[in-house]
């Protein structure tokens, strides 16, 4: 006795072919309408709370230093890193901060983001007892 196979055809498989291609269509539109949607929504919710001037920054008592690796794994020095710790030394000096909060990874006892930046912030003329710390090491 011979069973009946299945047996695909050419138009079958470009039927399959289409909506494979279809779907990809409309996933890759909506990905890249929601990215779209978001972008606006975040640049209308922080106008008038971005700044590019220390001079027109409003006075708060504390800065919020967030935290990232000093170097690169190529070794060079990370790009962030440096213009986060020239952006709190610059507000800092200009009087529109009393203290800096620095919040970072030292997560693993061979890697201390806040106490690496709190010394480049001291190097850089911020008094230790105007940098704070969230961290378990310090």
């Amino acid at each position: 006795m011979i069973s009946a196979i299945p047996i695909v055809t050419l138009n079958t498989t470009m039927k399959l072919i289409r909506r494979l291609l279809r779907f990809t269509i409309v996933f890759v539109i909506l990905s890249l309408l929601s990215v779209w949607i978001s972008n606006r929504q975040v640049n209308a919710a922080s106008t008038g709370l971005l700044y590019t001037n220390v001079k027109e920054v409003p006075h708060n008592k504390v800065g919020l230093l967030l935290g990232t690796g000093k170097y690169l794994t190529s070794g060079f020095l990370n790009r962030y890193y440096k213009n986060r710790i020239e952006a709190a030394v610059a507000l800092y000096k200009a009087g529109k901060i009393d203290f800096i909060l620095v919040s970072a990874d030292n997560s693993r006892k061979d890697y201390d983001e806040p106490t690496t930046m709190k010394e480049d912030l001291i190097r850089n003329g911020i008094p230790e007892e105007k940098i704070y710390c969230s961290s378990s090491h310090q």
